[in-house]
């Protein structure tokens, strides 16, 4: 692990921060910690402050963290606590490594962010990451019965924050080509446009579900999954065209190897525009060793006319060719509420079981014909 010369330093911090004092915990009141380290087991201690956020955690003695760090599992970086934001608003990105160097037996790490600002605490995220990543290597190299990877999941919150005033402009996003590998990430949910640069430093081979609302930036999913080999869930919203684009960049399994996404059992919400397509989709999900699709959530974006038949056709082959069974649950909506009863003169001779069920719930939500 790093030397005593790493240890984090946290003079370059304001003076006014409330973690000033050296030896106290300050929440309702005040904890005399000396005291405390008098009389506490370390195993006590280290269930206690387990639990404690970090910020008033940062003075303790190097002998305390000893005990702290394996059972230091879950860290909340919380951009809706004012004290919090300014902790982390004010950490430098060096400093932020050190700390995640320190916290090498993660499994879990939230960041609450204000909607506003969905920029924050990423910079301090993907610090403590790269921290967290080289330490754990490191230790491992010394002591091979030290697991791979410890943290499974990442969480992103985004709400209003509840207090307003002046708010901390956190450090930049440090750039870098060194990739964080996190092999036992397995969840990562929240996610959305402003996760870019995280992304893009990420690897994550384990990794199962991943959820969110991303727009323009949904393609910076793709080189964050390109190692993936577990992917389960896939649940962001978007067209086929930008599934394809996340899907493609996922490396084809060498022959005679199930394919990357043959687990995968949701792509999530997809759009489909009137000319939407989707047989690049299918092939690309078929050359992945994808037949294990267990539901669809799809959404016609222009009202419900001839055309929709050609969409109707196009599911019901997607449906054969990379989902578990032609009666796999279908969920469909219509975003223009409008039913053209000319399409009546354009039924075609043979309609699947599927495209008659897709054409009386559309049907059956339309509100204007």
């Amino acid at each position: 692990m790093e030397s005593e010369s790493d240890d984090p330093d946290m003079s370059e911090m304001s003076e006014d921060e409330p973690q000033a004092k050296s030896h106290r915990v300050a929440a309702k009141g005040e904890v005399d910690l000396e005291a405390f380290f008098r009389f506490a087991t370390p195993v006590i201690l280290a269930l206690v402050l387990a639990f404690v956020p970090l910020r008033l955690l940062i003075r303790l003695p190097r002998r305390i963290w000893q005990h702290i760090a394996p059972q230091y599992t879950h860290l909340l970086i919380d951009g809706h606590d004012r004290d919090d934001e300014r902790f982390w608003g004010r950490m430098p990105s060096h400093v932020a490594r050190l700390w995640g160097c320190r916290l090498m037996h993660l499994t879990s790490v939230t960041l609450r962010q204000p909607l506003e600002r969905r920029s924050w605490g990423i910079g301090a995220l993907i610090s403590i990451l790269d921290g967290h990543s080289s330490a754990r290597r490191r230790e491992r190299e010394a002591a091979a019965e030290l697991e791979e990877g410890s943290l499974t999941s990442i969480a992103f919150e985004c709400g209003p924050a509840p207090h307003d005033g002046f708010h901390e402009q956190p450090p930049a996003v440090p750039m870098g080509n060194v990739p964080i590998r996190l092999p036992a990430l397995t969840s990562m949910t929240g996610v959305h446009d402003g996760l870019k640069w995280l992304l893009l430093r990420l690897e994550a081979p384990s990794i199962e579900m991943i959820q969110g609302d991303m727009d323009a930036k949904v393609w910076a999913l793709g080189p964050f999954l390109q190692h993936s080999t577990r992917l389960k869930c896939y649940c962001v919203p978007s067209t086929s065209v930008y599934k394809i684009v996340v899907f493609n960049c996922i490396r084809v399994a060498a022959a005679g190897q199930p394919g990357p996404l043959s687990q995968l059992q949701d792509i999530g919400r997809m759009r489909l525009p009137p000319s939407e397509q989707l047989a690049p989709l299918q092939n690309i999900l078929f050359n992945h060793g994808c037949r294990s699709l267990s539901s669809l959530d799809l959404e016609l974006q222009e009202k419900v006319n001839r055309q929709t038949f050609s969409i109707l056709s196009a599911v019901t082959a997607f449906v054969s060719a990379v989902c578990r069974s032609p009666d796999i649950p279908i969920t469909w909506r219509l975003e223009k509420k409008w039913l053209d009863l000319s399409l009546l003169h354009f039924v075609p001779i043979y309609l699947s079981p599927l495209a008659k069920k897709a054409l009386i719930e559309l049907a059956r939500q339309a509100h204007h014909v």
